[in-house]
């Protein structure tokens, strides 16, 4: 379906005032409503880091965006930027935001008595292109009950986040935002060209740890193949399929394949490792 439809509809005359709960009024609506809560994630595209800042606050009381709750009639935009406002002193345009995750977080935790209690929350996840000199001013105008100011903000790049992600000290959610503002890049893989005829090889039965593709250069094939799940079990029906010369069949690693070669059959195949002997019958 493509992007994710965002639209904001406001009726005419509606008016929405904002209250304050007490902390004790707070932790009781955390145990009936999910509050959606709006985060910055200040970042710098051309040397691929993220800034974060060290919250003091439960939940997650580690290194983190900027955030904090949406009030009533205000867009999520305008919650970002009011929030980021309130937390750095630093004025962010509306325009100057882009929504990059719309992430749901179940704490074991809050910072409401009794913090033992956890809390369900939906955050809105919004991207800021940094300039050096506003996040210097952010670091300074970090709200002390909330963050470390004295740790200011620090930049993170992604083997970083994996490290501190793979020894618990950071949330996995940030390492995630991270990977879908910068995507890695394609991995390059080298395979081989392999050329089998059926007067070698009468059958192909294997499962292959990588995707393998097949092209029928003269003869025919009756190809099966079976999708296969973690534990071994098969998933659905069967797939099969009548190749001709001229015919591409593409197999992707998780499915089963069992090929029998027509006589004067010739196949070519590409895959990263060629088929193994043990898994091919001679005619």
């Amino acid at each position: 379906m493509g992007l994710v439809l965002q639209r904001s509809y406001i009726e005419p005359g509606s008016t929405i005032p904002s209250v304050r709960l007490s902390d004790e009024e707070y932790g009781r609506a955390l145990q009936r409503f999910i509050p959606a809560c709006t985060d910055v994630l200040p970042i710098d595209s051309a040397k691929r880091v993220i800034y974060l800042a060290r919250r003091r606050a439960m939940p997650n009381a580690s290194w983190w965006f900027i955030g904090g709750g949406t009030f009533p009639h205000e867009s999520y935009p305008q919650s970002a930027a009011r929030c980021f406002k309130r937390e750095t002193g630093v004025d962010l345009a509306l325009d100057r935001l882009t929504l990059v995750a719309d992430i749901d977080y179940i704490w074991k935790d809050r910072a409401q008595e009794p913090t033992t209690i956890g809390c369900h929350m939906i955050g809105y996840t919004f991207t800021v292109e940094i300039t050096s000199e506003e996040i210097a001013q952010a670091a300074v105008g970090l709200e002390p009950t909330e963050y470390h100011a004295d740790l200011g903000f620090r930049a993170f790049d992604r083997d970083e986040l994996i490290a501190l992600t793979n020894a618990g000290e950071i949330h996995p959610a940030v390492l995630a935002v991270y990977d879908h503002c910068f995507p890695q890049p394609a991995q390059v893989e080298f395979g081989t060209l392999e050329i089998t005829d059926s007067d070698s090889i009468s059958r192909i039965d294997e499962q292959s740890e990588m995707d393998e593709t097949y092209c029928v250069i003269a003869g025919g094939a009756s190809i099966r193949l079976i999708e296969i799940s973690a534990d071994g079990t098969h998933l659905g029906k069967p797939i099969e399929y009548q190749a001709r010369p001229g015919d591409v069949i593409k197999i992707p690693a998780r499915y089963t394949r069992q090929i029998e070669l027509a006589p004067n059959t010739r196949l070519v195949s590409f895959a990263q490792t060629a088929p193994n002997a043990s898994n091919v019958t001679a005619s």
